[in-house]
């Protein structure tokens, strides 16, 4: 009974604090406050929210008091909370914070450096590769991305032999995205380590690194007893470029699986190989990439466009601004608005893909625009294309 009692009047409890917000009564602010001292961690939770959503400076002090709360889900939120309230004054706290005996709490410490974008964390972050628990040094990787800092670079290619395969991938992908160029061999090496996830993050970072000459090293990856390193090779390999790989390409058009014959598929239309086409409209998916043959000369153009992860907006957003300073238009009647998180350097094809993803859409490549059809029309329109490509 005494549980169930705490359950109501913290369910209560959460529809006052609703209200209040709602109404915008920041003289609550103070009993919210004595909120986040204790009960439910949902209540705590929602009370730290009702102080963010007011900006509520003054309770600067009281969010950094969590930080000694016994229970690491609240010193973890107090965390994420502090540089919403006062960004200046919270970075000493998660400085603070890495010393922190829950892993949970180091990590969320080294995430909120990394968002800082200030390179003089830069030591204590190349400390946190040090930690004892993975997840930290994985998390400590992708902070060091975030500040661009290329002084980092051999302390991270030496988390290439790292006992984790968490982090062993993680190290293989930063490297080129910040820049290296030294370490392609010491990569290459890991397309032979014993844990798929680390191949496929080594397949990864040879196509970040646009290491054609990696090619013939990939290849036997296509044989891989593993589902998606065989998917990653197929797709690294069509956007290398090596002719070369055509021949065992398009062996896995006969591949049990659905996604590697389509990723197959997908990889010999880049490659100017008109192999996999019947594997593409006969599955109906990934028909962006018959966009490659149709459009040789446009699709090259365009893969080497950019889509920044520093312009705002949605994808399509995004899209239109690119679009138009290659000098197309984006034709797309209807398209959705709603902004999406996006991060990293796309190329412009790949950000079109992932915008159009889930979507009963399929893209189009005309000389001056890319339409977007339903996907039932692009269908009929990519088989009638076939079928006059294939009486010429």
């Amino acid at each position: 009974m005494p549980a169930l009692k705490q359950a109501l009047e913290a369910s209560e409890k959460l529809e006052v604090l609703g209200a209040i917000v709602r109404g915008e009564h920041r003289s609550a602010i103070p009993a919210i406050v004595e909120l986040l001292k204790g009960g439910p961690l949902l209540l705590r939770r929602r009370a730290l929210s009702a102080l963010l959503d007011f900006k509520a400076l003054e309770a600067f002090p009281d969010v950094v008091a969590l930080l000694d709360d016994p229970d690491e889900q609240v010193r973890a939120m107090a965390l994420e909370a502090l540089p919403r309230l006062d960004p200046k004054r919270a970075r000493p706290e998660f400085l603070r914070m890495l010393g922190d005996r829950s892993p949970m709490v180091r990590r969320s410490a080294v995430t909120q450096l990394g968002r800082t974008r200030d390179k003089s964390v830069a030591p204590s972050l190349l400390a946190a590769l040090r930690d004892q628990e993975d997840t930290v040094r994985f998390h400590a990787l992708g902070a060091l991305r975030s500040l661009d800092l290329r002084e980092a670079l051999p302390r991270i290619a030496d988390l290439l032999n790292d006992p984790s395969p968490l982090v062993r991938g993680a190290a293989a992908q930063v490297l080129p995205l910040m820049g290296d160029t030294e370490r392609i061999p010491d990569v290459i090496t890991l397309l032979g380590d014993k844990e798929p996830q680390v191949r496929r993050s080594a397949i990864s970072a040879l196509e970040s690194y646009g290491a054609t000459a990696a090619a013939p090293q990939i290849t036997p990856l296509l044989q891989d007893l593993d589902v998606q390193v065989r998917k990653a090779a197929a797709w690294t390999l069509g956007k290398l470029g090596s002719k070369a790989t055509l021949p065992p390409l398009a062996r896995l058009l006969e591949d049990p699986e659905q996604e590697i014959r389509v990723g197959a598929a997908a990889a010999l239309c880049r490659l100017g190989s008109d192999e996999g086409v019947s594997v593409l409209l006969k599955e109906a998916t990934e028909l962006l990439y018959l966009n490659a043959l149709r459009q040789p000369e446009l699709w090259a153009r365009l893969e080497k466009k950019k889509l920044s992860a520093s312009v705002p907006g949605s994808y399509e957003d995004t899209l239109d601004r690119v679009v138009r300073d290659s000098g197309l238009k984006l034709d797309w009647p209807g398209r959705p608005r709603e902004t999406r998180c996006f991060g990293g350097d796309w190329a412009l094809l790949d950000g079109l893909r992932v915008a159009i993803d889930g979507t009963p859409e399929e893209a189009v490549l005309e000389p001056d625009a890319i339409r977007i059809l339903p996907r039932e029309k692009a269908i009929e329109f990519w088989r009638q294309w076939w079928k006059a490509r294939e009486k010429k």
